[in-house]
């Protein structure tokens, strides 16, 4: 928990963690392309972040920013841009899944 909030601010949040997933699986699916065609990526980076929202709270906007590494043809980035936009947790956040919230007394199992 932040320690605005009486944490220790010594992990991350439930919000960093989605904008970390979302970061990391454009990250893999970014490495496996460039690796099936042959394009460097030593040096590739990612940068994740969030803007929130209140009435109700939550995350109203992210942003992955891709640093690709030198070497990258031109060409060759409207596939990148796809491929970076089809990953699992992109498409899943797009297309929002069911959410079932069950809560259970002790003991009840």
């Amino acid at each position: 928990m932040p320690a605005a909030k009486g944490g220790t601010d010594t992990g991350s949040i439930p919000p960093e963690m989605i904008a970390g997933a979302l970061g990391a699986c454009i990250g893999v699916y970014l490495v496996d392309y460039c690796q099936r065609v042959e394009l460097p990526t030593e040096g590739l980076s990612l940068t994740a972040g969030y803007e929130t929202s209140e009435k109700p709270s939550r995350i109203s906007k992210m942003q992955v920013q891709v640093k690709l590494p030198p070497g990258i043809p031109e060409r060759r980035l409207r596939a990148l841009q796809k491929v970076a936009e089809s990953c699992l947790v992109h498409n899943t956040l797009l297309q929002p899944p069911e959410i079932e919230v069950s809560i259970a007394q002790p003991g009840s199992g």
